[in-house]
Formats: C-alpha cells, sequence, structure tokens
C-alpha cells in the first residue's frame, strides 16, 4: 500500500511540474524520479527525490550520469540497509550535480577489495569519461553519499 500511494504521489509531482513547464520532453528530474520508482517498487525502500534549479533537458552525457545514479539508488538499496534513500538534483547554469544518500550501515573505502572496481570503475570512471566528476563519501554507521557532477554544456 505504501509503494503504491507512493507511485501515485510521484505521477502526481510529474504531472504538476510537467504542467509548469514550457518543454514536457524528457528531463534529468523526471527520469531520476522514474528512475527511483522503479528502484522502489523493486527493493521496497522508499526513496525521496527534491529537485531545485529547474529542468534539464536529458543528452547523452546527463543519461549516463542519469544511470550512475539509479544504479547507486539500487546500491543503497541493496546494501545499505537504510530505511529510506535520498535523491537529490541541483541544477545550475552550468552544471548539474546529484546527491544520492542513505543513513544506512557505511563503510569503509580501504575495506573494499582491490578486485572490486565498482566505486573506481563504475563510479568514478564512468563519470570522468563523460566530462564529470564522482565522489563516494561513506562511514561506518553514518550510511553513504555519492555525488555525481556533470558540466551542462560539453567542453
Amino acid at each position: 500500500m505504501t509503494t503504491l500511494a507512493r507511485q501515485q504521489e510521484r505521477e502526481l509531482q510529474r504531472l504538476a511540474v510537467r504542467a509548469g513547464a514550457a518543454d514536457s520532453g524528457d528531463d534529468l528530474g523526471s527520469a531520476l524520479e522514474g528512475a527511483a520508482a522503479e528502484v522502489e517498487r523493486q527493493y521496497t525502500v522508499p526513496i525521496e527525490v527534491v529537485r531545485v534549479g529547474g529542468n534539464s533537458p536529458l543528452d547523452e552525457r546527463l543519461a549516463r550520469a542519469r544511470a550512475l545514479g539509479a544504479r547507486g539508488d539500487g546500491h543503497a538499496a541493496v546494501h545499505s540497509q537504510s530505511e529510506q534513500i535520498s535523491v537529490f538534483l541541483e541544477l545550475e547554469a552550468d552544471r548539474a550535480t546529484v546527491f544520492v544518500r542513505d543513513r544506512g550501515v557505511g563503510f569503509q573505502r580501504k575495506d573494499v577489495a582491490a578486485d572490486r572496481r565498482g566505486i573506481t570503475e563504475s563510479i568514478e570512471g564512468r563519470m570522468r569519461r563523460q566530462g564529470g566528476k564522482a565522489v563516494v563519501r561513506s562511514r561506518p554507521g553514518e550510511g553513504s553519499e555519492v555525488e555525481l557532477g556533470m558540466p551542462r554544456s560539453a567542453s
């Protein structure tokens, strides 16, 4: 019931945003909300999405950043043991930044096995190859935060 109610709430928010937008095409915020809803349905962990700064068209680079954000939602849902995950999107004139946060079990990066390349290659490496930057912060007992930053225009 809770998941269904949250899905309906998201749909109402999406309709309200689109009604106020000049262009109701695909944008980064809507894509993040859709990805969060899918992860929430799959893992039954509430994901709160907050966005500030308007809309940004979802070009190929931002779509890849969105995919990493969605993957971060899924990893947090599976590994963090958190009761809620937060996604915050901040759009500035020249930059889009996504934060995925949980207040779960956290970890120490030095304890991640050297052959596990998820953080260095799948997150940081992919963002770097797209011209962006990823920062992963975590502390045992305090949860984790993944920050994904991407310029809004190709440089």
